[in-house]
């Protein structure tokens, strides 16, 4: 047998099986660049065809290299019986597996969006303490300007350490942020990989691995460290105000007089934090 008989017959076997042409036109290119190497290599035609094997095995080994879906695309393809039975059986079946692919849909975009639910959650905590310390020198302005001094005193400290927690807690924020925004990355490969691989015949995406917490840290030590000493100003400026006003008033804040509300636009707005910390404690 010629070289060109043994692809011809190879050709022909596996359009027999529904092999589509794409893959067909591979194995015939496959197999013909195999069988002119044994040629390159001192074989005869003859010898090389005859290495290869007989055509059934080499078309047995094709049809068992595709994915399963194209394998049973093939399948589908060999008999018009069995195309209307699947299409069938697809519908039947219908009523179980749309309803499984579209629970697990939104179980996935659900899990999605509660990992970035949680980063937005992580940044409002953080805002909100940062915010005040605008709350507390709000304050001790409008205790200054109605006489109230000491409690905007220690208000305007409260505020300030609460603004100081803040800023030690951005460099945290950010790292957790980070590793979580990695983690929403892993989980759209896994979705991917989950969804596809069997389509595909893919493998699964190796090789990543999130960024450990302390390579984060080295990594960033010019943002975290200037965070950690304006943090430590800030909270030491509103300790020495909140002591200033615990010893003024005998370390007990609800002697303290109430602090009037700021009216801006309409709205009433409450600034004294030394009554709330003393209602919360």
């Amino acid at each position: 047998m010629t070289r060109d008989e043994w692809l011809t017959q190879l050709c022909a076997k596996l359009l027999d099986q529904g092999i589509s042409k794409k893959d067909v036109q591979e194995a015939q290119e496959f197999y013909a660049e195999a069988l002119d190497d044994r040629m390159e290599d001192g074989m005869t035609e003859a010898e090389a065809v005859a290495d290869l094997g007989d055509v059934r095995d080499a078309c047995d080994s094709v049809v068992e290299s595709l994915p399963p879906v194209r394998r049973a695309v093939a399948g589908v393809r060999q008999s018009r019986e069995r195309t209307v039975l699947v299409i069938v059986l697809l519908i039947l079946g219908a009523v179980a597996w749309v309803p499984l692919a579209a629970g697990l849909a939104l179980l996935a975009v659900a899990v999605y969006a509660a990992i970035w639910c949680v980063i937005a959650a992580l940044w409002a905590v953080d805002i909100t303490l940062l915010l005040m310390g605008g709350v507390g020198i709000a304050a001790l302005v409008e205790g200054l300007t109605t006489g109230v001094t000491l409690t905007g005193v220690y208000s305007c400290g409260v505020g300030l350490v609460l603004c100081g927690a803040g800023i030690a807690l951005m460099p945290v924020m950010a790292m957790c942020s980070v590793q979580l925004a990695r983690l929403t990355g892993k989980y759209a490969r896994w979705l991917k990989h989950f969804f596809v691989r069997v389509a595909k015949g893919d493998q699964a995406d190796a090789g990543y691995r999130p960024a450990s917490v302390g390579s984060w840290w080295q990594r960033n030590a010019s943002f975290w460290r200037p965070c950690l000493l304006v943090a430590l100003i800030v909270a030491t400026v509103g300790g020495v105000l909140v002591l200033i006003g615990l010893i003024a008033c005998g370390f007990d804040p609800q002697t303290l007089p109430m602090l009037p509300e700021l009216h801006a636009w309409g709205a009433s707005v409450g600034l004294d934090l030394a009554h709330w910390v003393a209602y919360i404690s």
